[in-house]
């Protein structure tokens, strides 16, 4: 099942100025690579899945790769997230993540 990622991360770039000279970036949903594992294969309801989101935090300080884990246990369904964390930024504002299926076509109607 995709995982289905909406929104804008918004990053605070730490700086040795200090507050004053506060760096803010912002990463959209359409700039993230991912790739999907089995992180385990042998669970009782299935393989859990994992997606890494990732994309490159570009500021006046340097670049630095930035990652997301999203597990999926069982499948299309999340069960923890592993945001970005670094002495060098601050995650302010995440994306949404979901997790399921695409959306049905058929109706009872």
């Amino acid at each position: 099942m995709p995982i289905f990622v909406k929104g804008t991360s918004v990053f605070r770039v730490l700086t040795e100025e200090g507050e004053n000279n506060e760096i803010i970036v912002k990463i959209s949903s359409a700039d993230l690579q991912q790739e999907r594992t089995v992180h385990d294969a042998d669970r009782g309801m299935g393989p859990e899945y994992l997606t890494t989101f990732s994309a490159t935090l570009d500021s006046e300080t340097g670049e630095e790769e930035v990652e997301w884990f999203v597990y999926e246990y069982p499948e299309g369904v999340l069960n923890h997230i592993e945001r970005p964390t670094s002495a060098t930024y601050e995650l302010i504002e995440d994306f949404e993540f979901e997790g399921g299926h695409f959306p049905d076509d058929t109706s009872d109607e």
